[in-house]
């Protein structure tokens, strides 16, 4: 009796451990957090343009800042995705 609660327990253990411990976790794997960054900062490169369409679209920013934030905003979010296909493959 006391030997098979002894191996359930230890199997229990050897079970959960893996569950609750931080090995093989995605977040502590430096690439992981590269890409989570980079996807971090597309997505409010993205808001930021969708910030610049209301601020238009509302008066704003007259016509030359708006185009002028929104070529310079498009041009940080294409590199930002350049990046992040670069991390794809």
């Amino acid at each position: 009796m006391t030997l098979s609660i002894l191996l359930a327990a230890i199997t229990g253990i050897l079970l959960v451990y893996p569950l609750l411990s931080n090995s093989g976790r995605f977040d502590d794997d430096p690439r992981f957090r590269s890409i989570q960054h980079l996807l971090d900062l597309k997505e409010r490169s993205v808001q930021s343009l969708r910030d610049l369409e209301l601020d238009y679209g509302t008066g704003k920013l007259s016509e030359a800042e708006y185009l002028s934030l929104r070529q310079q905003a498009r041009h940080e979010l294409g590199q930002l995705l350049k990046q992040l296909d670069a991390h794809a493959r």
